[in-house]
């Protein structure tokens, strides 16, 4: 029988990230220019993850052939942030 329902130790495991990062991610929702939480459910006062949101999350995630694919994306937003600025302190 296929486990449905993970702890948080058991989420970090399967995805391969910290349970630090988990719990960033749920006290800072989805932010800007940052991975989106996975999904979660509270019973009673404990956190869980269901696998098949679990898997659902990982397929929604950009998937990248190269690493500057990735590295192109934040360049183009710091460059728009950079070009931002300059208009700024131009009009003053």
């Amino acid at each position: 029988m296929d486990k449905r329902v993970f702890t948080e130790i058991e989420t970090a495991a399967y995805l391969g990230m910290s349970r630090s990062y988990l719990r960033q991610s749920r006290m800072d929702g989805n932010r800007e220019n940052r991975t989106p939480a996975p999904p979660f459910i509270r019973i009673g006062r404990s956190i869980r993850y269901l696998k098949e949101d679990l898997d659902l999350w990982l397929d929604a995630l950009p998937k990248y052939q190269q690493l500057n694919q990735v590295t192109a994306g934040k360049q183009v937003q710091h460059c728009t942030a950079l070009d931002e600025t300059d208009q700024k302190s131009s009009e003053s």
